[in-house]
């Protein structure tokens, strides 16, 4: 595995608990938090996600991502309706809409085919490597570089992303491998969520979740 080459500053990972966890996902019962505790911390020390700017993006961009630390997998389960509001320039007539409506398996294969390092849509790379854990970790590229980095075939990624310590660990390298730890330095919250998300979709829930989580962090005496 491919460490930070950095010294770790464990003060601030020490002060992940249940109860900042609890600020992140607020409509999640604490009894479902307890368990991502260890597993995010162990993320954090490992790919040097040290700092309170850094944490409080880390966790903050993870709840919005997975429903509060709820679903480690992406559905594509959508309507007709709301697949021209999300993709409106890619499915812009009824007729497409229809045709790949409340069928997540076939979406996924014609969104994501031949892009992110997977083949054409009848690969099946797309529904096979479809968004995984807490930042939801799309396409075949993206899998087989975190398997290299913790030694890990690609063929076993999908399966050890769902689970509670796959999931932490690959947000955790994600983020470094995208520099987030720079992202993270700067005012605001936009830059950071656009390198996790794509775009700027729930920069405004994502931010205020950001700031009640700094509050905590220095209150705490971080």
């Amino acid at each position: 595995m491919k460490l930070p080459p950095r010294v770790i500053n464990t003060k601030v990972i020490d002060m992940i608990d249940v109860n900042l966890l609890a600020i992140a996902a607020p409509k999640t019962p604490r009894a479902s938090l307890v368990q991502w505790v260890e597993p995010i911390k162990e993320a954090c020390r490992v790919w040097g996600i040290d700092t309170v700017r850094e944490i409080s993006s880390f966790l903050a961009n993870a709840a919005h991502e997975c429903a509060g630390f709820t679903k480690m997998e992406e559905s594509l389960y959508y309507s007709a309706k709301r697949l021209g509001e999300v993709w409106p320039n890619r499915f812009n007539t009824e007729a497409k809409r229809n045709a790949y409506a409340k069928n997540p398996e076939k979406l996924a294969n014609f969104t994501y085919a031949n892009r992110m390092g997977n083949g054409d849509k009848s690969s099946g790379d797309g529904w096979r490597y479809r968004g995984y854990g807490l930042f939801q970790l799309t396409g075949k590229l993206n899998h087989s570089r975190f398997g290299l980095a913790m030694g890990i075939p690609l063929t076993n990624v999908p399966t050890y992303i769902r689970t509670t310590e796959g999931a932490a660990m690959s947000a955790g390298w994600y983020w470094y491998d995208n520099g987030m730890d720079v992202k993270a330095a700067t005012p605001g919250i936009a830059d950071d969520r656009k390198a996790i998300q794509g775009g700027s979709l729930g920069v405004t829930e994502v931010g205020n979740i950001f700031d009640k989580l700094i509050k905590e962090l220095l209150r705490r005496g971080a």
